[in-house]
């Protein structure tokens, strides 16, 4: 179980690099991470990971710049809010 550090991002501990990809994951998904990849692959799909853990301040830090318009922001299509109409 996550403690309140860990679930808001402001400590890693319970985070190990998933190899092969460089990112950061749960420690627990490090195994069935990779068992699933292997099952994928002998169906010709590559499977990758494309998000990971981020921290606090990380995540604080993206906030922060689409709040600013430094960032596009995005509807669940993919189409892009003008800041200016928010």
């Amino acid at each position: 179980m996550l403690d309140a550090m860990e679930l808001t991002g402001r400590s890693d501990r319970h985070i190990v690099i998933l190899p092969g990809f460089g990112c950061g994951v749960h420690k627990a998904a490090i195994d069935p991470f990779i068992e699933m990849r292997r099952a994928a692959a002998q169906d010709g799909i590559d499977l990758c990971a494309c998000s990971a853990f981020r921290s606090f301040d990380d995540q604080r830090r993206i906030w922060n710049a689409k709040y600013r318009g430094e960032r596009p922001l995005y509807l669940p299509d993919g189409t892009i809010v003008p800041h200016a109409t928010l």
